[in-house]
């Protein structure tokens, strides 16, 4: 019976460590560098509460808490970014959680679904060991994801405390 149980939590361990492993799906990638968006879309892409300028803060009801953007065409593209990293649009496309904060931490990738049309990316505050001072005046922050190309209609990204 003892024996048993030993094999019973080795393989619980087993799999509880491959399961909450970081994993790859669909090739996704935070970027973080390499990109530059046009200023216009920036404008018209801000959200609710963030900072525009000369002590001013975006209060009106019709900008949205958070944005999310799917980019799969080289229209919609050229439209966002003025510079970005090499794209196939026919191999992958772009995701995009734009929202107010006043953090400037960098996050990563936790999990990745993909069902009937919906992407779901879950992803957390990218843990660095150390706890530097990283507050700013609230504005709109762009979480850029880099993707293999999917049929979807809608995504929604999800922050793991």
């Amino acid at each position: 019976m003892k024996r048993l149980m030993i094999i019973f939590f080795t393989i619980l361990s087993i799999i509880i460590i491959t399961g909450c492993s970081d994993k790859n799906l669909y090739n996704a990638k935070i970027v973080t560098q390499n990109y530059e968006f046009n200023e216009e879309f920036l404008l018209n892409n801000k959200t609710f509460g963030a900072y525009l300028k000369d002590g001013y803060y975006i209060d009106d009801e019709k900008y949205p808490k958070e944005r999310m953007i799917i980019i799969n065409n080289e229209s919609d593209f050229s439209n966002a970014f003025k510079t970005f990293e090499d794209i196939d649009f026919n191999e992958e496309m772009i995701v995009i959680r734009a929202f107010t904060t006043a953090s400037n931490s960098e996050y990563e990738l936790k999990n990745i679904n993909f069902a009937e049309k919906k992407l779901t990316i879950e992803y957390c505050t990218k843990k660095t060991g150390i706890n530097p001072p990283n507050a700013s005046k609230p504005d709109t922050k762009w979480l850029v994801v880099k993707i293999d190309r999917l049929d979807i209609e809608y995504v929604d990204f999800i922050f793991l405390v």
